[in-house]
């Protein structure tokens, strides 16, 4: 019997150490998986418009259509959306969230003829800075995205990612950035701006040094 009872003390202290580690990794290659999978879908939307409006630096300027006509028209027709937000979009707060370093993001989630934000099928919350055509302004071009919708932990780098529009089409924020940039910015003790440009750089894995 005291065998037995030391037998199982053994197995759950090393389901105790590995279980979280099991727990984590799988956290992680779901992050990575629909990372991969919002860039790819709202890529091909960019390029489906650009193939039927030309250029995105010559489509309407959205400070003069609106954000949501400006969204409709461009990015609309090749998304699959369940809804589209003129609020919070079932966030707490209209800024709701958090950089690595624990300060509050000053972005928010609906601007009025600025920002668009909507919900694809899949639950993910993507949010598109329409104020113009441009690449001469940076926040112009962000488009962010939450991959769990509202639910938390709404923070840079664990379940929000950043992209930006170039001329290059929708790359992650970041991505013409020097390694240590990247690497900087998305750590411990960053913002996590360029979180989605680590990944991408690190081959669409999560490394050691991730700030998880």
């Amino acid at each position: 019997m005291a065998e037995v009872l030391i037998t199982l003390g053994i197995i759950g202290v090393v389901a105790a150490m590995t279980i979280p580690s099991i727990i984590s990794q799988k956290d992680k290659q779901e992050t990575i998986v629909k990372v991969k999978k919002t860039y790819s879908t709202i890529s091909q939307a960019h390029m489906r418009a650009i193939a039927d409006y030309g250029d995105y630096v010559y489509w309407d300027d959205g400070a003069l259509i609106g954000a949501e006509a400006y969204f409709n028209k461009y990015y609309n027709p090749y998304l699959s959306i369940v809804k589209s937000c003129n609020d919070k979009c079932g966030y707490e707060l209209m800024q709701p969230w958090l950089q690595i370093d624990g300060t509050r993001w000053s972005y928010s989630v609906f601007v009025n003829n600025f920002r668009q934000p909507v919900i694809l099928s899949d639950g993910t919350l993507v949010v598109f800075s329409t104020l113009a055509g441009t690449d001469k302004v940076l926040s112009n071009n962000f488009i962010y995205f939450d991959i769990n919708g509202n639910k938390k932990p709404n923070k840079l780098g664990r379940d929000t990612f950043i992209l930006i529009r170039d001329k290059s089409g929708i790359r992650p924020y970041g991505y013409n950035m020097d390694n240590a940039v990247i690497d900087t910015d998305c750590s411990k003790n960053g913002a996590g701006f360029y979180c989605a440009a680590k990944i991408m750089k690190d081959g669409w894995t999560i490394k050691d040094d991730y700030p998880w």
